[in-house]
């Protein structure tokens, strides 16, 4: 086997790693919304999958801007720390 298939195989083989690596960080992000209040849950969720104002979150939501805010701000806090934890 010559080093180019060798580097090759190398290349390949930190590529899965990395893909198994994000798929199951993924995994835990949505393990760690689901934990989240219901509604916190919600204002999460609205700002990963869509291009939302914090306004706009808030009128789809009935709630107000600032505890839209509140949500997001303690949301992440509460995913980073849950994915945290995990490793």
């Amino acid at each position: 086997v010559t080093q180019a298939v060798m580097d090759k195989m190398e290349k390949m083989s930190n590529h899965t790693e990395e893909t198994i690596f994000y798929h199951e960080l993924v995994c835990l992000e949505n393990e760690a919304i689901d934990n989240l209040s219901r509604q916190r849950g919600k204002v999460y969720r609205l700002s990963m999958n869509g291009d939302y104002s914090y306004k706009e979150m808030a009128d789809i939501l009935d709630i107000s801007p600032r505890t839209v805010e509140h949500h997001l701000m303690s949301g992440r806090a509460e995913v980073r720390r849950y994915i945290a934890a995990c490793y």
